[in-house]
Formats: C-alpha cells, structure tokens, sequence
C-alpha cells in the first residue's frame, strides 16, 4: 500500500511538472492575440486609406478629361490625332478597370469578417475554477493559440489582398493621367 501512495504522488507531480510551462507561455500566447489585433486595426486602416485614394483619384480625374473632345478627336481628319485619342482612350479605359477591379477586392478584403475573440462560454469558468492553476494556465494557452491562429489568418488574407491592390491602384493613376494628359494635349 504504501508503495501505491507513493506511486500516485510520483503521477501527480508529473501532472504538475508537465503544465509548468503554461505558467511562462500563457502571457506570451496573450500578448500575441493582442499583436494580432493591433495588426487588424493597422492593415484595415491602410486598405480604407487606400480606398479613399481611389475614390479621390476618380473625383479629381474624372471631371478633368475631355470627354467632349474625344469624339471630336476621333472621328477627325488627321491620322495622328485620331491614332494618339485612341491611345489616350484605351489608356483611360485599361486604368478605370483596373481601378474598379482593386476597389472590388479592397471591399472584399474590408467586408465583414468574423474574428476569433476570447470566448468565455467556452472556457467554462466555474470548471475551471475547480481545477488546479496549471490545467487552466494549459487550457487557456491552447484556447488563445487557437483564436490568434485563426485571426492571423484572416489577417495574412487581409494584408495579401492589400498588397495586391497597392501596385494596381498606382499603375492605374499612371494610365489615367498619361490618357488624360493625351487628351488635353491634342
């Protein structure tokens, strides 16, 4: 019997031994669920900034090209001039659907999605509060590698879809004003 005892004491500390950890990695897993969500906040920060580049660059653009004259331009008589209109017009419509394709993934990329929080339902406080302080330090590690898991992803999706549109909204600026400036050259 005694030797039970003892057997069942070496188990225990083991117990105690193994969630040791949990104590040291806890605030870690928290301070990056926290890192995690300071990253949300700046990434859709940058898309609604670029966002609303777009819309400016369309509202500032727009109004300025010579869309009167474009018909004039094109159907006139001199071959240079109806050459450089249609240039100038394909440039305008190459960058007007490009920018409409990054604002439609930018929107994507802000839509409403649902991240991971702490959920406290199913972290069952009054269970765990009958537990010893190591299993509740080990389960809410796994619960905060878990949620913050699951949000950098939707962050990484975010970011990729951010550095997608950044290279498109600038080369569809350079298109818009080099077709605009064509058209009010001519």
């Amino acid at each position: 019997m005694g030797k039970r005892t003892k057997s069942k004491k070496k188990d225990e500390s083991k117990i105690e031994i193994a969630f040791e950890g949990a104590r040291v990695a806890l605030p870690i897993f928290i301070d990056e669920y926290s890192k995690e969500c300071d990253r949300k906040e700046a990434i859709e920060n940058k898309i609604s900034t670029l966002l609303t580049i777009e819309i400016a660059i369309l509202t500032v653009f727009i109004p300025i090209v010579p869309f009167e004259s474009i018909k004039t331009y094109l159907f006139g008589n001199c071959n240079d001039i109806i050459i450089v209109a249609t240039i100038a017009c394909v440039l305008l419509g190459i960058a007007i659907v490009m920018m409409s394709v990054s604002f439609g993934i930018l929107m994507s990329a802000i839509g409403i999605k649902t991240y991971s929080k702490v959920d406290i339902e199913k972290l069952n406080l009054e269970d765990n509060l009958r537990q010893d302080a190591n299993s509740v330090e080990r389960g809410l590690c796994d619960h905060y590698k878990t949620i913050t898991i699951e949000n950098s992803n939707l962050n990484d999706k975010k970011a990729d879809k951010y550095q997608i549109c950044l290279p498109i909204t600038i080369v569809s600026f350079l298109l818009l004003a080099l077709g605009t400036i064509l058209l009010k050259i001519l």
